[in-house]
């Protein structure tokens, strides 16, 4: 009954199980955001979300993603020039039709950035199918000044002072990771 008393917003709701997304949705990217917090969401008496809260991503993405993806995932660790990424990339069966499994996060912010989607793609280029998309959970920390967070009314969209700079951060992170698993013969 959270808008009872709001007509005016409640008549903007779609059903009740495509708010249950959405709202299972921002959860997830919570519980990814902070794998040290047990997420459970219940709706309509069923269990849609359950996270560890054990302090560990790749606990967290099993739980949220499954044994399958959590199993082709490949960790990164980058630190160089100021710009810290972590976290996991996969590819092979952790791969989607989409984009929807590429999160990222910006000093604790689920963002969208092109920047840093180009550079997953560029990275993975030669380990994806085409009209396939990697599996990623990266999270990026930057000095403040060099992002700008002010670009869109949600804060979901970033710039950077310098996106060369984090393009090829992650460019080369994810490039690595990826050649440290591959058992391919190179010629």
């Amino acid at each position: 009954e959270l808008f009872y008393n709001t007509p005016a917003r409640y008549k903007f709701l779609k059903k009740d199980s495509t708010e249950a997304g959405y709202v299972c949705d921002v959860l997830q990217k919570l519980a990814l955001a902070h794998p040290e917090v047990a997420v459970q969401l219940i709706s309509g008496g069923a269990e849609l979300l359950r996270t560890p809260g054990n302090g560990e991503l790749k606990s967290t993405i099993y739980s949220i993603y499954g044994r399958k993806v959590a199993d082709a995932l490949r960790e990164v660790q980058y630190q160089q020039n100021g710009i810290q990424i972590s976290g996991y990339i996969g590819v092979g069966d952790a791969t989607s039709g989409n984009r929807s499994r590429q999160i990222f996060f910006v000093n604790g912010r689920c963002i969208k950035s092109r920047a840093l989607t180009a550079a997953l793609d560029e990275g993975c280029k030669t380990m994806v199918m085409k009209g396939r998309f990697a599996f990623a959970v990266l999270s990026v920390n930057v000095s403040p000044y060099m992002v700008d967070v002010n670009v869109h009314p949600a804060k979901t969209e970033v710039r950077f002072a310098n996106e060369k700079m984090i393009f090829n951060a992650v460019y080369y992170c994810v490039k690595s990771a990826l050649q440290q698993g591959d058992t391919r013969v190179q010629a």
